[in-house]
């Protein structure tokens, strides 16, 4: 690895640390879990959304994926955003078990811990 790839990588770990978990929002992610690029249409819409990298995981969330314990994350992220997204729960838990069926797909088994992450 050049230095200039380590620098480009340490960047990129300060800037998902300062970010929040792509399932749950919870401060700070702590691991990056490769993923291969898929896309998906968002139920009831026609609205087609690309996921092409890696998702940036805060620690109970990413013990649930790597235990593939996905009603639990959904049970998660339904908890921690029921309030804020204003739709009702049976929706929210559709959307999210075709979106973590996608995810469960498209993991490369691959992830990496974060800068800073115990």
């Amino acid at each position: 690895m050049t230095p200039h790839h380590q620098a480009t990588k340490s960047s990129l770990n300060t800037r998902l640390r300062e970010q929040v978990c792509d399932t749950c929002t919870t401060r700070p992610p702590v691991e990056l879990f490769d993923c291969r690029p898929f896309a998906r249409m968002v139920l009831g819409s026609n609205v087609i959304v690309r996921y092409l990298d890696g998702w940036a995981l805060c620690s109970a969330c990413a013990g649930l994926v790597r235990s593939r314990s996905w009603q639990a994350l959904i049970t998660r992220v339904v908890n921690r955003t029921r309030h804020t997204l204003g739709v009702p729960n049976a929706a929210i838990r559709a959307e999210l078990t075709d979106l973590f069926n996608h995810l469960d797909q498209h993991l490369t088994g691959q992830s990496t811990p974060l800068d800073g992450a115990q």
